[in-house]
């Protein structure tokens, strides 16, 4: 039996049973109670840690049964701990709970400190599993005051273990670190490798908490080290599962890969169920970070087998709401919808909080995807009043964040900047480095949103700082393309594309498929600004075929939505209506309303360029009633104004007035500065085209002061352009000549080849009234030849007509007129 222990205590499963079950058969034999019991235990415990929770009951009652019959009262309160153990694996918290309270009673009773102490220990991880916080600290506590008054030094460093896991769930991470700190300490000082191993392990968890990525390779790299001398199998893949947990932070994921998989090889040598499925829900978590869905959910659906079979209800929660993420990639939200109510369903039931958060939270996340705001706020609130509840900062702030996220979308700003600066001061309060980076993304995208150029790209910036000092890759990329996006609106095309591409080579390095879509997304956006078209189809192809083979269909709508206004504005419109009813078929079928409104937007905008007016008129008005129904402001301002301009063409101009005047009632009460400029702007050509020039230019005016205080150089050129039209129609020349000057000097700044042509056009009306013919030829053929190489048909058909207009001009000066 002593040779058994050995082997046990280091390890050694397999050896340490066969020996066990030898001593129990000899002591069964000779009729020695005592000894048989205490090796019933020893072998219960092998069992429970190769999840054998049948047989591990059996022997643990055969040995409890045997103690009470002979009266050893320690045997009993040693046999109802185990017992106590076994029952909270299997998420039997109740029947755990009574286990201990008898256990703890025996021993108070025959007063033996060192078993109350060891139930105190055990009653902590209880409560620590169950989220009562409060309890578990108490417990531990009690236990941390016993072993020290009765001198038991490792007792001491275990109950210092257990205070730290429990500040480390309540994201008292300074504490945890010291109580771990102090743990190590006495195991160093005691020689005692095994709980210096474990206490390196947990410092490893606290520093990946803190985003202390180098500090926690080293910790997880030295327990390694320790469990591999020691020849303790089931601590290396501990260890290893926590060094796995780090290089996936950090972006390295071909180390994560062969980390995890090592781990989850010596769990499935020792048949530690538990340990398989950890490394399987980290190998989950990592093909989820890289888009290959498939693989991820056929680790998470492998962990949920395991998890059901050991009935261990608090690994199924988290396997399904790893799993229930997977399906929402996917668009598959029926089953997301399922896995995440399951994982609620386990939590209620097993009184797990910590659990019902993170099921709710999930459930929010779909549900915001899905356009379902009312749903998505109320599983928002409800994890959020969790978290407050249990104490569970952490749930807390990713709470906030959920409902800033969709209050942000529902154009409620204020409100979202209220949630995202509460994410942020929890954040910086509990010393997560992550999530305060993260949050900063999140106020940088309200700012964007709002307008705000100056204070998203700061908010951005500091977001980076943060993630290149942590080494954080995914969180760079993501960063690095947002910023491309906010120097794109400021028209700082240069540092967009700078920005994009940086951003794209991490994501190749990465092997993060997604973020690559994107970011290629965006990209391409960025070359249809610049007129660089080839390009800009190359990008949104690529990142409809990378959506196509990581199986992301919202993805594939958003690219899809992408080409189809690239082919608009090229004047392939029959493609660009294809490109936008495919990507509504889409957002339709995965019922995101959102994508659907804007797929609706680019439809009306297609068909009212083939002069299908009324199909155009009744997307827009689609598109409308889907953006008022779920909220989005933004939304409803865009498919008015698109009504606007199809009432303009269409010469229904009370109607065209009445939209524009609702977009530009809401951009003012959301505070949304681009679409009340964009409002003002359709107006102003409006007033326009009915010659009521003191409105047209007091709405031109507005909408370049709004333009050029928000940065947008391309809706400055736009202004610019009418308000040049409305002079040279009063015969104002100096005044029509600057503002078209101008206006070709951002276009040209920009690489915005028809703002060039428009203006250069405009200039040309100019100079032929002014009898400056060889400066208005200059200009027309200029346009002309910008025209005619990128197939801009009204510019070349103007340019035509300029060119008679001038050859006439010149050969009968004195009738000139244009």
């Amino acid at each position: 039996m002593h040779i058994g222990e050995i082997h046990y205590k280091e390890g050694r499963i397999k050896e340490g049973s066969k020996l066990f079950e030898e001593g129990l058969a000899v002591a069964q034999s000779t009729g020695a109670e005592s000894t048989a019991a205490e090796i019933m235990i020893r072998l219960g415990s092998i069992r429970t840690m190769q999840s054998q929770h049948a047989a591990a009951d059996t022997l643990f009652t055969q040995a409890l049964e045997i103690y009470t019959r002979i009266g050893n009262d320690i045997g009993q309160a040693n046999a109802l701990q185990y017992l106590a153990y076994l029952h909270q694996l299997g998420s039997k918290y109740a029947e755990a709970e009574d286990a201990y309270t008898k256990s703890l009673e025996i021993s108070t009773r025959v007063g033996k400190d060192s078993n109350r102490a060891n139930v105190l220990q055990g009653l902590g991880e209880l409560h620590q599993e169950c989220s009562k916080h409060a309890e578990a600290e108490d417990a531990f506590t009690r236990a941390l005051e016993i072993f020290t008054r009765i001198g038991d030094v490792l007792g001491r460093a275990n109950a210092l273990q257990g205070l730290g896991n429990t500040y480390q769930r309540r994201s008292k991470h300074a504490e945890a670190e010291d109580a771990y700190t102090q743990a190590l300490e006495i195991c160093t000082r005691i020689g005692n490798d095994l709980g210096r191993a474990n206490t390196f392990r947990q410092l490893g968890n606290i520093y990946q908490r803190t985003s202390k990525y180098a500090e926690a390779e080293n910790a997880y790299l030295q327990a390694l080290e320790i469990f591999t001398v020691t020849g303790n199998d089931l601590g290396r893949a501990n260890a290893l599962q926590g060094l796995g947990n780090v290089h996936q932070r950090r972006s390295k994921h071909v180390e994560a890969e062969d980390t995890f998989t090592q781990a989850l090889e010596i769990f499935n040598r020792v048949r530690d169920d538990l340990g398989q499925t950890d490394a399987l829900h980290g190998l989950g978590q990592l093909f989820e970070l890289q888009s290959k869905y498939v693989e991820a959910e056929d680790a998470y659906t492998r962990a949920l087998e395991i998890t059901t079979r050991i009935g261990n209800d608090f690994g199924r929660v988290n396997v399904l709401r790893g799993l229930g993420k997977v399906y929402q990639h996917r668009s598959k939200h029926a089953e997301a919808e399922h896995a995440y109510k399951q994982a609620l369903e386990i939590s209620t039931r097993i009184e797990h909080d910590l659990g019902r958060a993170n099921a709710l939270q999930g459930l929010g996340d779909l549900y915001h995807e899905r356009s379902n705001y009312a749903e998505a706020e109320d599983a928002y609130n409800q994890a959020l009043e969790i978290s407050i509840r249990v104490g569970n900062d952490l749930g807390w702030a990713n709470a906030l964040q959920g409902l800033g996220d969709l209050r942000q979308e529902r154009s409620k700003h204020a409100e979202a900047e209220d949630a995202f600066t509460q994410a942020l001061e929890i954040f910086t309060r509990i010393g997560d480095v992550l999530g305060r980076a993260n949050v900063l993304r999140r106020l940088g995208n309200l700012y964007q949103r709002r307008s705000k150029h100056a204070e998203a790209e700061d908010a951005y910036a500091q977001a980076l700082e943060i993630f290149t000092r942590i080494g954080d890759d995914l969180g760079r990329a993501n960063t690095l393309r947002q910023l491309g996006s906010i120097y794109q609106r400021r028209s700082k095309l240069a540092e967009a594309e700078d920005a994009y591409k940086q951003a794209l080579e991490i994501f190749a390095r990465t092997e993060d498929a997604f973020g690559r879509a994107n970011t290629l997304q965006r990209l391409g956006s960025l070359y249809q600004l610049r007129s660089m078209h080839a390009e800009a189809e190359g990008a949104y192809i690529q990142a409809l075929e990378i959506s196509d083979r990581i199986d992301n269909a919202f993805g594939r709508g958003i690219a899809l939505q992408g080409l189809g206004e690239l082919y608009q504005e090229r004047s392939k419109f029959a493609e660009a209506e294809e490109a936008c009813t495919q990507a509504l078929e889409i957002f339709t079928r995965i019922g995101n309303d959102l994508g659907r409104a804007n797929a609706l937007q680019g439809l009306g905008n297609a068909r009212r360029q083939q002069s299908k007016h009324v199909e155009a008129e009744e997307a827009y008005i689609q598109a409308s009633e889907i953006s008022a129904r779920i909220g989005d402001d933004l939304g409803q301002t865009n498919a008015l104004q698109g009504l606007g301009y199809l009432y303009r063409r269409r010469s229904k101009h009370a109607e065209a007035e009445d939209a524009y005047i609702q977009a530009l009632e809401v951009s003012t009460r959301i505070g949304h500065d681009l679409s009340w400029a964009n409002a003002l702007q359709g107006l102003g050509e409006l007033y326009q085209l009915q010659s009521k020039d003191v409105e047209a230019m007091g709405a031109f005016t507005q909408a370049l002061e709004i333009y050029a205080r928000i940065g947008n150089d391309l809706g400055r050129a736009n202004s610019l352009q009418g308000l040049g039209e409305l002079h040279q129609g009063r015969s104002e020349h100096a005044e029509s000549e600057d503002a078209f000057t101008q206006a070709l000097e951002i276009c040209m700044r920009l690489g915005d080849i028809f703002g060039q042509v428009n203006s250069l056009l405009g200039l040309a009306e100019i100079k032929l009234c002014q009898g400056r013919y060889a400066e208005a030829k200059t200009s027309i053929e200029d346009a002309a030849g910008i025209s005619e190489r990128v197939g801009y048909a009204w510019g070349m058909r103007t340019s035509i007509k300029l060119l008679a207009k001038l050859s006439e001009a010149e050969s009968s000066p004195t009738t000139a007129s244009v």
